[in-house]
């Protein structure tokens, strides 16, 4: 997504973490660095993230992710659900396409740390 859509102004992005199983790999550290990746680029400037996630360990990183953010976006927030998340980014008319997409991806990959 970041270098698809570096160019682009301002894209809103869900992050659908809920089937992210194994975060044996993954630090604060490693949150910081994603969260810079976005410095810079068009598509972060105004714009929100949102990050849904089912466990508590990934609920911990997401929050440490939104904390480093803060300086490439307008907000990021975490959500436990994905109909919340939806609503926030302003995107309930999709909310079908969505899911549909979501659930396809999940089935693809489960557990993989590389969805987030």
């Amino acid at each position: 997504m970041n270098e698809a859509y570096k160019d682009k102004g301002t894209v809103h992005e869900l992050a659908d973490c809920r089937y992210l199983t194994d975060v044996s790999e993954m630090t604060g550290g490693g949150a910081a660095f994603a969260a810079g990746m976005g410095a810079g680029q068009k598509r972060t400037f105004n714009s929100k993230g949102a990050i849904v996630v089912a466990s508590d360990a990934v609920y911990g990183l997401a929050r440490a992710y939104t904390t480093f953010a803060r300086e490439t976006r307008i907000d990021s927030r975490v959500y436990r659900s994905i109909d919340e998340a939806i609503e926030w980014l302003g995107a309930g008319i999709l909310r079908s396409e969505i899911i549909a997409f979501s659930d396809k991806t999940a089935d693809l990959s489960p557990g993989l740390p590389d969805l987030c």
